[in-house]
C-alpha cells in the first residue's frame, strides 16, 4: 500500500520520493498473516471427535471425521451438516465443519461455524482460538478480540493467540503493543521468521533499537533463506541510499518466494525510483498476475503511463486503483491529475477535493487544486490553495534545516 506517497517529484512543487519502508507494512501483511496458518492448523482438529451419542449419527460422524483427516472436505461438510441436523448443539461438529470450510478457503462459512461452536462452549479455548484465527484471516481483528481473550488462557493456544494479537497490532501500526505481544508469543515458543520480521519492525518503530537488533539477528541466523530477511535488508539499504543493494535483496526474496504477493511490486518500486520505468512496468504487471488486486501495481502503472503522456491508459489504471481503495486520497489525487491533463476540469476538481483531508499536508495536492481552480476562473479559491502550498513548503524547509543543524539523517 502506498497511502500518502508523493507520486512524482517532477510534477510536484515540493516532494520527497517515498522510501521502501513506507511500502513494507501493509503491502505484505497478508503473506505474513497466511504464514500463521501453518502453526495454527492443528488447533482446527483439536475438539473431541465422536461426541454425538445417538447410534444412527455415530457412523455419519465417524465418516465425517475420517473425510476431514483425509482432506475430503466436500464429504466432510456433507456429513457434518447431517450430524448437525440431528444434534445442532454439538460444538465439536460445528468446529470440524468450520475446519472443512476453512481448508476449502471459504472463510465466511468457516468463521460462522467456529463462532457457533464457541457460542455453545464459550469457555473452550479450542473453539475460541479457531474463531479468532478465522476472523483474523478475514481482517476482522476487532471481532477476534473476544475470542483470543479466552484462547490466551490455554497454555496450548497462548503463543498462537498472542501472535494473532501481535499481528493485528502490527497491521494497525500500534508498534509498542505489537512488540510486547510478539515478545510474549516468542517466549511461549512462537519463533517463526514472521514473528522475528514483525518484531524487528515493531521494535524499530517503537524506538527500541536493542530489541530490533536482537530480533533481526535471530531472523538472519535462524532463517537465512527467508524472503522476509531479504526485505528487511532491502529496506535498510534503501534508507541508506544503497539502491543497488536494495534491488539485489528484493531480487533474492523473489528467487526464494517467486509467487509471494508484494515482492515484484517492491522491486518495481525501487526501479521506478531510479527512473527505470520500462523494467518497473514489467514488474508491476507481473505483480498483478500474482495479485490481481494489487493497488500498488495499479497505482504505479498509472504513474508510468502518465509520464508517457498516455493519459487514457493512465486514467484506466488510476481508476482501477481507486476502485481497490476508494478511501485513498492518493488514488483520488492521481485520477484528478489525469483528468485535468485531459481537460476535464470539473471532474478533476471533484477528485482532487476528495483527496482531502488525507493529503492536507501534501503541497502537490494543493498546487494541482489551485491550477484547476484558476482555470475554472475561481481565482480567490486558487489563491487560498497556493497559500497552503507556500505554508507547507516553508514548514518542510524548517524541519529540514533543523535536522541539518542537528546533523540528523
Amino acid at each position: 500500500m502506498f497511502a500518502g506517497n508523493r507520486t512524482s517529484s517532477s510534477r510536484n512543487p515540493s516532494s520527497t520520493t517515498p522510501g521502501l519502508s513506507m511500502y513494507l507494512t501493509l503491502t505484505r501483511w497478508r503473506v505474513i498473516r497466511e504464514a500463521s496458518i501453518a502453526a495454527a492448523t492443528l488447533a482446527l482438529l483439536l475438539p473431541t471427535l465422536g461426541v454425538c451419542q445417538p447410534s444412527n449419527t455415530t457412523v455419519i460422524l465417524n465418516e465425517a471425521d475420517t473425510a476431514l483427516r483425509e482432506h475430503n472436505y466436500d464429504l466432510a461438510i456433507t456429513d457434518y451438516k447431517k450430524v448437525l441436523q440431528i444434534q445442532p448443539s454439538s460444538a465439536a461438529a460445528w468446529s470440524n465443519l468450520g475446519a472443512a470450510w476453512f481448508s476449502k478457503g471459504d472463510l465466511a462459512k468457516a468463521t460462522n461455524s467456529f463462532q457457533h461452536a464457541a457460542s455453545i462452549k464459550p469457555s473452550s479455548p479450542d473453539y475460541a482460538f479457531n474463531a479468532a484465527l478465522a476472523l483474523v484471516r478475514e481482517d476482522q481483528c476487532d471481532s477476534a478480540e473476544r475470542y483470543w481473550i479466552v484462547a490466551v488462557r490455554s497454555p496450548q493456544h497462548r503463543p498462537g493467540a498472542l501472535y494473532l494479537q501481535g499481528l493485528c497490532a502490527f497491521v494497525s501500526k500500534n508498534w509498542r503493543d505489537a512488540k510486547g505481544l510478539l515478545l510474549n508469543a516468542e517466549a511461549g515458543g512462537n519463533r517463526t521468521a514472521e514473528t522475528y520480521y514483525m518484531l524487528t519492525v515493531a521494535a524499530r518503530k517503537s524506538q527500541d533499537p536493542d530489541q530490533a537488533k536482537r530480533a533481526f539477528e535471530l531472523l538472519r541466523s535462524g532463517f537465512p533463506d527467508s524472503s522476509l530477511l531479504h526485505e528487511l535488508i532491502a529496506e535498510v539499504s534503501d534508507q541508506d541510499y544503497m539502491s543497488a543493494d536494495a534491488e539485489k535483496e528484493i531480487s533474492l526474496a523473489i528467487s526464494n518466494s517467486p509467487d509471494a504477493p508484494g515482492l515484484h511490486a517492491k522491486l518495481g518500486f525501487l526501479l521506478w525510483k531510479n527512473h527505470q520505468l520500462q523494467e518497473a512496468q514489467r514488474l508491476f504487471e507481473q505483480e498483478l498476475a500474482i495479485d490481481p488486486h494489487s493497488y500498488s501495481a495499479m497505482h504505479f502503472l498509472g504513474d508510468i503511463a502518465e509520464r508517457s503522456s498516455d493519459f487514457s491508459r493512465a486514467l484506466n489504471w488510476d481508476e482501477r486503483a481507486l476502485r481497490e481503495r476508494p478511501e485513498s486520497g492518493e488514488a483520488h489525487f492521481a485520477v484528478g491529475r489525469v483528468l485535468e491533463l485531459e481537460g476535464r476540469n470539473q471532474d478533476a476538481l471533484k477528485e482532487l477535493r476528495a483527496s482531502f483531508p488525507e493529503l492536507d499536508d501534501d503541497a502537490s495536492a494543493h498546487y494541482w487544486t489551485a491550477r484547476i481552480l484558476k482555470t475554472l476562473g475561481m481565482k480567490e479559491q486558487a489563491k487560498v490553495e497556493l497559500a497552503k502550498v507556500q505554508d507547507i513548503n516553508k514548514a518542510d524547509r524548517s524541519v529540514l534545516l533543523t535536522k541539518l543543524n542537528r546533523n540528523e539523517p
